[in-house]
């Protein structure tokens, strides 16, 4: 029984073979083989007009297009392409920096806490220090006294850089403007929100441009415990290019 539901199923010219040539059958043999033939040809012209239509529909898929299709899948994927093009945002290219972006710029792996005190004297800026529980010392660095607060500050540009308080090795820094809403970061290691190195010169060494809550279309970052998260922090060449785009409003 199993093997005829399954014939019916998957090949029913079998069964009715069966049907055909089994020996209650009426028919004799004359009958039995003109019914087979019969009945095999029928098979053979279905399938033949199924295949005929099958080439026709490929044909008509790959036929050549003509002008008038051509322009308008063209004018549609230009269009997709503008539309592309207004989303992403060009930095405004800087020529020249302010003081507080050009102390950033003057940032590198190897800056020591008396290289920002004396970039912070030669250019009159107030300024902020801070040793904090997680062996971190965080200079924060403001045109006013109020702004270089590290809590309780008023709103405006600044510039935080954070050494390791034991040895004032340069951990990362940032520069934050408030008009773009955006901020310019060099990292080198340490815990830097979703940054978790140990050491200096490793993958993530280097600078970002960041929009602050933005956790989407920058690096994703891969941790030791095999854990991965995305983050909105894009990747850029210089501290002039990260600069560029912390100043370019959305």
């Amino acid at each position: 029984m199993l093997w005829w539901v399954l014939g019916w199923i998957f090949f029913f010219p079998a069964p009715v073979m069966v049907l055909i040539w089994r020996k209650k059958y009426t028919w004799n043999i004359k009958v039995k083989i003109a019914v087979t033939v019969v009945f095999w040809i029928l098979i053979f012209i279905i399938g033949s007009s199924n295949n005929r239509s099958d080439t026709s529909s490929s044909n008509m898929n790959t036929a050549p297009k003509t002008e008038k299709q051509e322009k308008t899948e063209t004018a549609v994927q230009s269009d997709a392409e503008e539309q592309v093009e207004e989303i992403v945002s060009e930095p405004v290219v800087l020529t020249e920096f302010d003081d507080l972006q050009s102390v950033f710029c003057a940032l590198s792996y190897n800056t020591t806490t008396e290289d920002v005190e004396t970039m912070i004297a030669e250019r009159g800026l107030e300024y902020t220090a801070e040793e904090y529980n997680s062996n971190k010392l965080t200079y924060k660095i403001a045109r006013s006294a109020d702004v270089a607060k590290q809590s309780h500050a008023k709103e405006g540009d600044n510039v935080e850089i954070t050494f390791t308080q034991d040895e004032g090795t340069f951990l990362y820094a940032e520069y934050f403007n408030v008009d773009a809403f955006k901020d310019a970061v060099l990292y080198s290691y340490g815990t830097y929100w979703d940054f978790r190195e140990d050491a200096s010169n490793n993958t993530y060494s280097g600078y970002y441009y960041h929009s602050p809550g933005d956790t989407q279309g920058g690096t994703t970052i891969e941790y030791s415990n095999g854990n991965s998260k995305k983050t909105g922090y894009h990747p850029c060449n210089s501290a002039e290019e990260a600069v560029s785009y912390a100043v370019t409003a959305e």
